[in-house]
This record gives C-alpha cells, sequence and structure tokens, in this order.
C-alpha cells in the first residue's frame, strides 16, 4: 500500500554559529530586568548578566542586584540571547528570547549550582561539533531502525544545544516512525516555534524548512490512519478499512496515494466500479504514475477473471518478505501461490522464487525458477542476465557464458568487444580461469581479435604453467598484435622460457 502523506527528511544540519542578521530597521525600545534566582527561588546578587542582540551587533552585559536583578534600560525591541554567569554556578542561559521593545518586561533564570567556566554551545566549536555529530549519528540510526539509539543521541544533544530546529525535528520524525503521535505532534511543533525565529532572522532556507515542518505536522492525523488502514489490508478486512479511506480522503482529497489506495480496498472487495472511479481521481492528479497504471490494468482484468489481482497480491507479498530478507517465508509463499493462480500468472512468482533461492545459496533451486521465468518471458534480456550470473557463481561458467552471449548479441557492443571487457573484469576480481573461457570464446567469434592472444598467453604461462600453450598463443599475438608494451611483455616472457628450457 502506498502512503506519501508529507515530505519527511530528516537531515539538513543546522548551522550552530551564532546569527548576526540585520532587520535594516529601527525599533522601539523598552526597559529588561533580568530576575536570577537558585533553586528555591531565592534571588542571587552579583550575577552577570549578557544580553546579546542576534539581529544586529547590541551587547550589553550588568551585575544582578541585592535583589537578584539586573536592569536594562532603553533596549531595541528583538530577539536576544540571555547569559547568567556567577561563581558556583552554571551558566544560565535564554536562547531565542522576544523583547517586544516597548514597555517594560521581567526575564527569569534560573541557576543551578556547578561549574561558573562551563561553556555555552555557541561558546565552543568543540561543542558544536559535538551537536552536529550526534545529529549525523542519530540519522543514522534512524535510518537503520534503531529509533531508541535515536532519540537518546538526540536528547543528548538537545542537553547541549536545547533550541536546535534540527534536533527537535528529528526527535519529531522518531516519535512519528514510532507511532508516538502526541510527542511527535509537540516536538514538531517546538520545531516550527524555533524555526520562526531563524526565518525572522534572515537565515537562508528556514522558511521553506518551517513549511515542509508544519506539513509535516498536518500529516499526523493522515499518518495514523494511514497505519490503521495498512493493518486492515494486510488482514484483508477490506470492508472494514473503507471507511477509514473515506475519512483519509477527506483528510487530504488532493492526496493521489489516498485514492490509490481506496481503489485498492475495493478491488480487493470486489466492488469494481467503485474502485475504477477512485483510480480516475488519482489518475487525474497524476497521471503518470506508473502503479496507476498498473492497478488501472488489474482492475481491467479482474473484470474478466480474480486471477490477475490475487496474483499481484500475491507478488506484493512475497516482494516484501524478499526485501526484508526473509527468503524462506517468501519461498513458503511462493509455493502457496503456485497452487492458487493459474500458471499464465507464474512468471514474477518465478523470478521471486529464483531470487529467493539465490539468495539462500540455492543455486540449482534459483537456477530451475530462473529457467522457468525466461521460458514465460524470453525477450527479457535483464532476466537472461540475472540466470548467467547464477551459473557463474555456481561455477557453471560455460553455461553462464552461453547466456550472456544471447545477451550481448542484442547490445549496443559488438559481442567479442563485450566479452573482452567482461573477460578483464574478471581477471580484475581473480577469476582467471573463467576469464581464460571467456578469450577463447571471443577467438570463436573473431578470430582476428589479437588481444585475445596476449591474455591468453598471459594466462597459461602464469596461471596454469603451461609453457606450450603460452608460447603458441604469445607467438601467434607477436605475428598479429598490435600493442607495442604487450608486444615487449610477450617477447620477455618467450625468452625466459627459452632460457629456462630443460
Amino acid at each position: 500500500m502506498r502512503m506519501n502523506p508529507g515530505s519527511l527528511l530528516p537531515k539538513a544540519l543546522f548551522s550552530l554559529a551564532a546569527l548576526t542578521a540585520t532587520t535594516g530597521a529601527a525599533l522601539a525600545q523598552g526597559k529588561l530586568e533580568v530576575h536570577c534566582q537558585d533553586q528555591d527561588g531565592k534571588p542571587i546578587k552579583n550575577v552577570q548578566v549578557y544580553l546579546q542582540q542576534l539581529q544586529g551587533q547590541g551587547f550589553e552585559n550588568k551585575k544582578t542586584s541585592k535583589k537578584g536583578v539586573a536592569t536594562f534600560k532603553e533596549v531595541q525591541g528583538g530577539i536576544y540571547r540571555v547569559v547568567a554567569k556567577r561563581e558556583g554556578y552554571d551558566p544560565g542561559l535564554k536562547d531565542l528570547y522576544r523583547l517586544p521593545g516597548d514597555g517594560e518586561h521581567t526575564l527569569q533564570i534560573t541557576l543551578e549550582p556547578g561549574d561558573f567556566e562551563k561553556m555555552l554551545f555557541f561558546e565552543d566549536e568543540a561543542l558544536q561539533q559535538k551537536v552536529t555529530q550526534l545529529i549525523t549519528d542519530a540519522i543514522q540510526d534512524f535510518h537503520d531502525n534503531n529509533l531508541e539509539g535515536a532519540e537518546q543521541k538526540l536528547k543528548e544533544s538537545l542537553e547541549i544545544f536545547p533550541t536546535s530546529p534540527d534536533a527537535h525535528l528529528n526527535v519529531g520524525l522518531v516519535y512519528l516512525k514510532g507511532q508516538r503521535w502526541e510527542e511527535a505532534k509537540e516536538a514538531l511543533e517546538e520545531a516550527a516555534d524555533l524555526l520562526a525565529f531563524y526565518v525572522e532572522l534572515g537565515s537562508s532556507g528556514m522558511k521553506e524548512r518551517r513549511e515542509q515542518v508544519l506539513q509535516t505536522i498536518e500529516s499526523i492525523p493522515l499518518q495514523k490512519i494511514a497505519v490503521q488502514t495498512e493493518s486492515l489490508m494486510q488482514e484483508k478486512r477490506y470492508a472494514e478499512v473503507l471507511p477509514l479511506f473515506e475519512e483519509m480522503n477527506r483528510l487530504s482529497p488532493d492526496n493521489p496515494d489516498v485514492h490509490y489506495n481506496m481503489s485498492l480496498a475495493l478491488a480487493h472487495a470486489e466492488r469494481l466500479e467503485e474502485a475504477k472511479d477512485s483510480l480516475a481521481k488519482a489518475r487525474a492528479i497524476r497521471p503518470d504514475d506508473e502503479a496507476y497504471k498498473r492497478l488501472e490494468r488489474q482492475i481491467q482484468e479482474l473484470e474478466e477473471s480474480g486471477q490477475s489481482m490475487r496474483a499481484q497480491e500475491a507478488v506484493q507479498a512475497i516482494e516484501k518478505l524478499y526485501r526484508a530478507e526473509k527468503y524462506e517465508q517468501a519461498l513458503q509463499e511462493a509455493e502457496k501461490a503456485f497452487q492458487e493462480v493459474k500458471p499464465e500468472y507464474h512468471a514474477n512468482l518465478w523470478i521471486l522464487n529464483a531470487r529467493s533461492h539465490a539468495k539462500l545459496g540455492q543455486a540449482d533451486d534459483a537456477i530451475d525458477s530462473y529457467r522457468k521465468a525466461v521460458e514465460m518471458k524470453p525477450e527479457d534480456a535483464g532476466l537472461k542476465e540475472e540466470l548467467a550470473d547464477v551459473y557463474i557463481a555456481a561455477e557453471r561458467y560455460e553455461e553462464g557464458i552461453d547466456l550472456y552471449g544471447e545477451v550481448l548479441k542484442g547490445g549496443d557492443k559488438p559481442a567479442d568487444q563485450a566479452f573482452f571487457e567482461m573477460a578483464q573484469g574478471f581477471n580484475r576480481k581473480g577469476k582467471a580461469d573463467l576469464a581464460g573461457l571467456l578469450f577463447h570464446r571471443i577467438l570463436e567469434i573473431n578470430p582476428g581479435f589479437s588481444e585475445c592472444y596476449y591474455e591468453l598467453g598471459v594466462y597459461y604461462f602464469y596461471e596454469k604453467k603451461d609453457r606450450e600453450r603460452a608460447k603458441q598463443m604469445l607467438d601467434r599475438y607477436l605475428e598479429v598484435g598490435q600493442d607495442k608494451a604487450h608486444k615487449d611483455t610477450a617477447q620477455a616472457i618467450l625468452t625466459v622460457m627459452e632460457k629456462t628450457q630443460d
């Protein structure tokens, strides 16, 4: 089943450098009181409070009074970073603080006992690099489906850089993948709020990224239903899934994949006219989608026979198991499908059967299945090449080479040249015997392909220790060869052979 409700891109790491974008317009001025207190709520005096304007070069610092208050007068409205430092406490930070400008405003910062000299993320390049690496590693964990590891790394990055839009965004995506919908919404909303600051600060590309995040938030209800529909489709509970697709259509009427999925469910429920109507809506939005075209053909065939749909369903199920590397289960499902589906629909089943056997190292069974698939699809060159690869892997070189020859006949290059390049490739992989067979096959096709005599001479001399055949090939190369370096090498080998004769 297809579902792509939003562009979820857990990448594009955010710059951690201090921002210095300018607004170009004079802002209103106001008064800001920064109240510093300890964990018990008691005011702390002599705290050095730094006020940095992120929209320009404005920077002030003041100490708190006995009441724990640092007062900044005539402060322009804008976005600020506020840092509070005092001996015996960890630095306090309020990053991306928006000050309206006019009027009086109060900001409270609570300091915790700790190291006065502890560096904050914007003061230490090493911390910035650590955050970047944590997010990069978390993204890899995300792709590896290690959601717990990704969440742990992202939370660690947020302890260093609490206002990182990337960290909050990726936390949201981790929660989405884990179907923790409310937590995902909360994290993504935080990311959107932070990105709004960077949009205001004039950071490049932040407006588009924020729009992406908002679209993802809007897609969450759709994704929740999509998970339910996927489960019901897998369980073949088509009557139950249709109301959910109707709700998805209400939430996203212009999403062609929703119409496609509904069409698929209706087809399974044998409501073919409705299935065609729903698919028509999908194709009206995305007319060139190959999956839509395939389903349209399948519905047409289903009107004549239920076989096509059952075959496609079987292929999709087996292909899913194959992609998940569950090859034994794929073979079991294929065996069931062979019993349920008419032989004329077996071609793709044989292909998946063959590939699964090949992955399990069952060469003979893979070859048998590939042969049956090739019989049903004799014009499929790619399929023949897969079979040839299996022959070669099983060291059935002659059969593999014969099949490669069939494939190469329809290629862009002359067969002898294509074989020669293939042989050189096998030589590089250390498969000298196979390369030797190919060089001989080339000479059968074209006796004038002189470089083959050189390659075979070297092969027989070094690999097979057959001096007689090596001399025969190298003498011939000296007669017809064109490559001076190869001729020199051939002559050198012949000289060595002559000097070392018994």
